[in-house]
């Protein structure tokens, strides 16, 4: 992908983890590291209290086991990865709670359902560098085949090294059965709540970039319609995105139903 651009995608922000797996805090006062954040996935920003992310981001991938809230934050306004570099638009907060679709068991399941609502502690305020990206309520947008949708992200580069600066990638559609047809040695991630989307040289989603959405555009406004979930290993051929619009009554009724209570 290519540098972006400060404040060009302010949906765009960065799950951070103090947890010792993402960790490379070796030095001997715990208390240090508990206040060491590393960017392990992206999401995006669908509310001033919601994040849209990957369920696989939110679990250890050895155990399987759900992260403690605790040990996440969410920052928004970030061009950098890193969380110590502090921004001048950089608005960053604690995690209230998790979200995730009961259905959802990671890897046993091949990663159907892999999605996400993060409930922030503290609102988010909306300026020109953090700003929610549209949610298509009514379903109204499917992306065609080789609509070109758009990532942003952290991820691993052709160094396979983690990107410092937010780097974009602008990549084709490929619907769910088109796909599957396609690329059959890939077929069990392709679950019914998955759309692929082909890399261009080598170009795509990559490790780090997992949870961060892709938005299209439908008259000027950027619609969150995937989030970057599984890829074939070892490749940059095609990687599966879940498709926002299956779960949408999810959606609305788990940011309705923590809201209410709230209060």
């Amino acid at each position: 992908g290519a540098k972006t651009v400060y404040g060009k995608y302010p949906w765009h922000v960065g799950l951070f983890s103090n947890n010792s797996l993402f960790n490379s805090c070796n030095e001997s006062d715990v208390f240090n590291c508990r206040h060491h954040f590393t960017n392990m996935c992206g999401g995006t920003l669908i509310h001033k209290y919601f994040v849209l992310t990957a369920a696989h981001c939110l679990h250890h991938p050895a155990t399987g086991r759900l992260f403690l809230e605790a040990d996440f934050r969410i920052a928004g306004g970030k061009y950098k990865r890193s969380y110590n570099i502090f921004e001048k638009h950089q608005q960053s907060t604690g995690v209230r709670n998790f979200l995730e679709p009961e259905t959802y068991a990671g890897s046993q399941t091949r990663y159907e359902h892999d999605i996400a609502l993060i409930h922030m502690e503290d609102p988010f305020v909306f300026n020109d560098f953090v700003l929610p990206a549209c949610v298509d309520n009514a379903i109204l947008f499917t992306p065609a085949n080789n609509a070109l949708g758009t990532i942003v992200g952290w991820g691993l580069t052709e160094q396979l090294t983690y990107s410092e600066d937010l780097k974009e990638v602008h990549l084709p559609v490929l619907p769910t059965v088109a796909c599957r047809n396609q690329y059959k040695k890939f077929i069990e991630f392709i679950t019914t709540d998955k759309f692929c989307v082909i890399y261009r040289d080598g170009a795509g989603a990559q490790e780090g970039d997992s949870g961060g959405g892709i938005t299209f555009t439908y008259g000027g406004r950027h619609y969150v319609l995937g989030i970057v979930s599984v890829k074939k290993r070892g490749s940059n051929v095609i990687s599966a995105f879940t498709n926002v619009s299956v779960h949408m009554d999810w959606i609305q009724s788990s940011i309705k139903n923590n809201l209410n209570k709230k209060n």
